[in-house]
């Protein structure tokens, strides 16, 4: 399935609880303000890529990681094939933590709520919330109106 992914991070310690093999996804329309990853708004031909060769660079060159974390961008801008990727990532028994920019009611409302109970069936966990520097830092989230949703708590 067609995606466009900016790039990944082998081995990175900040976004998960162990060692997570970051995947950015290319493309936002929510363009928060003072985003830290604005460069990743816009999609570009170059980063057309097929989520098989995505998940076959994984295999190839995930190393030591402990989890695969799907950032951006906004990854459910491209919902179809980040659900490709988490299936792929599960026939491996590799748990899948999502950051998104989304809050639960926009996830609840695609496909009538279906998009929801697949990421909480299939994802480790889920960061959900735009980043609004109307709300406080928070302790590990960007700001306070953020928050982290427990998917089914499967390990390795």
């Amino acid at each position: 399935m067609k995606c466009f992914i900016s790039g990944v991070e082998d081995v990175a310690t900040i976004e998960t609880t162990g060692l997570s093999y970051n995947i950015y996804f290319a493309g936002c329309t929510k363009k928060c303000k003072d985003c830290h990853n604005p460069d990743l708004w816009e999609q570009h031909p170059e980063q057309a890529c097929d989520t098989e060769d995505v998940f076959e660079a994984y295999i190839k060159d995930a190393g030591v990681a402990d989890y695969v974390c799907l950032l951006g961008g906004e990854p459910l801008d491209q919902y179809q094939a980040v659900c490709d990727l988490i299936l792929k990532f599960r026939t491996i028994d590799v748990p899948v933590w999502l950051y998104t920019g989304w809050d639960v009611e926009e996830i609840k409302s695609i496909e009538s709520g279906i998009l929801y109970s697949f990421l909480i069936e299939n994802c480790h966990t889920i960061k959900v919330g735009a980043y609004d520097t109307n709300y406080p830092k928070g302790d590990v989230l960007a700001t306070s109106n953020q928050r982290f949703i427990p998917g089914q708590q499967f390990t390795v």
